[in-house]
């Protein structure tokens, strides 16, 4: 009865398209009279899919970029379904109108469905803020700052849940359970495979590395099958895309990677280049270390970093420099005196 009842209550094509015109459609009904046209194309009034489908774009946001995918996804579409008849047949009036018109009708069903199977979240921090994301499967991605990732909304039907990051994360991923939905981190160097495992992705400028925490996890260079690695619980690899060089998987101390969502950077035997790219990194800091054997040296340290005020004169008692801040630069060099060093 339920069922029945249901049907009844379901609005005729002509009940949507008077109610099209009056432009008092929802949109699940818009779909509902999109579908209906996919189906049969007969008996509609003309400009029926010209108000459909400006009500339609009236509902729908949609970014530039997508506009672009669309509009070359019906070139492809078209070029791949032209049939030498329909060329043949050009000289009639009447064949290019229904052609005119069939072809506008395909344009707007491929960008309609084509932007409702591409719904994309972008998840960003802002300086200084660490993030906490949940991602559709349950999965949590912890953001460090000026950071951002980039994923599908739904993925109730996906075999690989893909997201893409700038700057840092910490991965907490789920497993599912199914043993073939996989998880896979795109970076502007690298890609991440894995079934379900924590692990860190640090990618700023052209220097990316991966740590992986527990679990497997594959990493392809330069996000192609030709060149992959297998990392262990423990090791870190990291890859610079500007010298095309890999530093081979190392074990490494889980705090020296990850200890950042704690609010602290503990560094071992680390350059000072190195620290300043990790500590300025997520802030909107640039620096300048003012000669090359100052930015090599290597120190073993721990800074906080919840204020940076208090962060940088810890990195400076600790390295014996001297940090002067213009504006959003830091300016780098060595202490000249005891005197100065005691300031």
């Amino acid at each position: 009865m339920i069922y029945l009842t249901n049907f009844l209550l379901m609005p005729t094509r002509e009940d949507l398209i008077k109610k099209l015109f009056s432009k008092k459609c929802s949109q699940d009904e818009l779909k509902q009279l999109l579908h209906m046209i996919r189906e049969d194309q007969s008996g509609f009034p003309p400009g029926t899919m010209d108000e459909l489908f400006r009500q339609i774009s009236d509902e729908e946001v949609v970014e530039e970029s997508t506009l672009d995918r669309v509009w070359q996804n019906v070139l492809d579409h078209v070029e791949d379904k032209k049939p030498e008849a329909v060329i043949r047949r050009r000289q009639s009036r009447l064949v290019v109108r229904i052609a005119a018109a069939v072809a506008f009708m395909l344009i707007s069903t491929l960008a309609f469905w084509y932007v409702q199977s591409e719904r994309w979240i972008i998840e960003e921090s802002i300086a200084g803020q660490i993030k906490t994301v949940a991602l559709p499967d349950g999965s949590l991605v912890t953001l460090n700052g000026n950071s951002s990732l980039r994923y599908e909304e739904d993925w109730s039907d996906k075999t690989m849940r893909t997201v893409e990051l700038e700057g840092e994360a910490y991965f907490k991923v789920k497993n599912l359970g199914d043993g073939t939905t996989k998880f896979q981190v795109l970076t502007s160097d690298l890609t991440v495979e894995v079934l379900g495992t924590s692990f860190n992705v640090l990618s700023w400028e052209e220097e990316t590395s991966v740590f992986l925490e527990e679990g497997q996890i594959k990493v392809n260079l330069d996000n192609s099958t030709e060149q992959t690695l297998d990392l262990e619980p423990g090791e870190l690899m990291s890859y610079s895309s500007r010298d095309k060089k890999l530093v081979p998987p190392k074990t490494v101390a889980k705090n020296l990677e990850v200890s950042w969502k704690q609010g602290v950077l503990e560094f071992e035997e680390t350059s000072l280049e190195d620290i300043l790219l990790r500590l300025t990194a997520p802030s909107n800091l640039t620096y300048t270390i003012m000669n090359e054997e100052l930015s090599e040296r290597e120190f073993t340290l721990r800074i906080p970093t919840e204020d940076m005020d208090v962060a940088l004169d810890v990195l400076s008692r600790l390295t014996g420099t001297k940090i002067e801040q213009v504006d959003d630069r830091l300016i780098i060099e060595e202490r000249n005196s005891d005197t100065e060093e005691n300031k």
